[in-house]
């Protein structure tokens, strides 16, 4: 009967803290707010997309997202609301080109998707 017991304190004790937990990251994304700038856009050369070329995007000095573009140049980026990146475009053979993006919005408008579209 105690193994019982202890089996069943465990378990409620495991719920507890899932639930705990699953509150926690909620209210977190809710305090976030869901909205977030969409770039899309195409990497050209001589009016062409330019398949595979690499783009980082920076937040800081940290690299939060790494893609390639498509066969035919294209590419899709999604940013947090309220904060500052650096895309970066670099295919081997070409140079390197950096845009600077500030994704900050006002506090009403922190829910909505933003589109912008790069060439």
């Amino acid at each position: 009967m105690n193994s019982l017991k202890s089996t069943l304190t465990f378990s409620f004790k495991a719920v507890v803290l899932v639930c705990c937990f699953v509150t926690a990251t909620t209210i977190r994304l809710i305090a976030q707010g869901t909205g977030y700038l969409e770039v899309v856009g195409s990497v050209l050369q001589d009016s062409k997309g330019l398949e595979g070329s690499d783009i980082f995007v920076m937040k800081g000095n940290e690299k939060v997202d790494q893609i390639s573009t498509n066969a035919g140049g294209k590419f899709i980026v999604n940013l947090e609301l309220n904060s500052n990146y650096s895309i970066i475009f670099s295919k081997s053979g070409n140079i390197s080109k950096t845009v600077e993006v500030d994704t900050k919005v006002p506090e009403e408008s922190k829910d909505q998707i933003f589109p912008i579209n790069l060439k």
